[in-house]
């Protein structure tokens, strides 16, 4: 077997092989020196790959992370040497919690890499500095500096259930999730509520748009973010949830949100947003989640709960 890199640019003179080392990339072999400065790959160089690195995934992007001080490193496609490229397998790599906790699976994009990773002499100028590069632009993604225009975004209903079937497990994994998605909450739940105005402003109606309210981003907390009248003169309440994933294990709702919920019964919907940083968002919509519960179809538990000073 071997390790054939996938080219980092589309720039003919950036492709080339990396040896690998005890799963760890040798920058500095003779052999890589040489593939990068004829800037060609060459079919008849092989190396053994006694470990295939760490596996990681981040999207749809595959990607192989070298161990530490060595960082991302590429796009990865493990073959058969007897086979050539009929025999190309695609190999999913996936990252440890401790590695990826602040990437929170944003998709990375092959242009990142462009220019950063292969420069002559050939040899990287520092691979340490992977490391620090691509945390450093996944840190402006996640934090909204590198974001797609909101005008570049098309969100979709999903043909799917947005919400995973909820266990034991996925209730202690939710609890996880809290202290993961913490530091970025606000940016997300901004950003999945500009997702649903602009699905709501390409989908209603004309007399619906009409009365269309965004609550949330005028200051008003009546438990829900958009509210319109729809046609039968029904007064429509949305509630806004986001999340970076392709699906929620969970979500929160306040005391005020479930309150609303109780109260406008069929006219209250639940709009789940996943992939909210991305360009296709997908939107799952639950109405009548008051009665989900009722039906068991929905589990509530309390996670929150305010202390105060008891009164004598």
């Amino acid at each position: 077997m071997a390790l054939w890199l996938y080219t980092l640019t589309n720039e003919p003179d950036t492709q080339g092989y990396f040896e690998c080392v005890d799963g760890k990339v040798d920058a500095i072999s003779e052999n890589f020196i040489e593939c990068i400065m004829d800037g060609r790959l060459k079919e008849t160089t092989w190396w053994g790959v006694r470990n295939l690195y760490q596996k990681i995934y981040i999207g749809d992007e595959m990607y192989i992370y070298g161990g530490k001080n060595y960082g991302l490193i590429g796009y990865a496609v493990v073959m058969d040497k007897r086979d050539k490229m009929d025999g190309e397998k695609r190999v999913k790599l996936k990252f440890d919690f401790e590695v990826s906790q602040n990437i929170i699976e944003t998709k990375i994009h092959r242009e990142f890499f462009k220019n950063d990773l292969i420069k002559p002499p050939a040899r990287w100028a520092s691979v340490i500095q992977i490391d620090e590069i691509l945390k450093d632009k996944l840190n402006k993604r996640i934090t909204g500096q590198i974001l797609p225009e909101i005008s570049h975004v098309d969100p979709e209903l999903s043909e799917e259930n947005l919400l995973k079937s909820t266990n034991k497990a996925h209730s202690d994994k939710g609890s996880k999730m809290i202290k993961r998605y913490v530091r970025s909450s606000k940016l997300i739940g901004d950003r999945a509520e500009l997702i649903v105005k602009k699905f709501l402003e390409e989908t209603l109606s004309l007399e619906e748009k009409k009365t269309l309210k965004w609550l949330a981003n005028e200051g008003e907390t009546p438990g829900y973010d958009f509210s319109y009248v729809d046609l039968q003169n029904n007064e429509i309440c949305i509630e806004v949830k986001g999340t970076v994933a392709k699906k929620f294990d969970n979500f929160n709702i306040t005391i005020n949100e479930w309150a609303a919920a109780e109260k406008k019964l069929e006219n209250y919907y639940v709009y789940l947003v996943t992939e909210c940083l991305g360009r296709q968002p997908k939107i799952d919509r639950l109405r009548n989640i008051f009665r989900m519960k009722q039906n068991q179809k929905v589990c509530l538990e309390p996670i929150v709960f305010r202390v105060s000073v008891a009164g004598e």
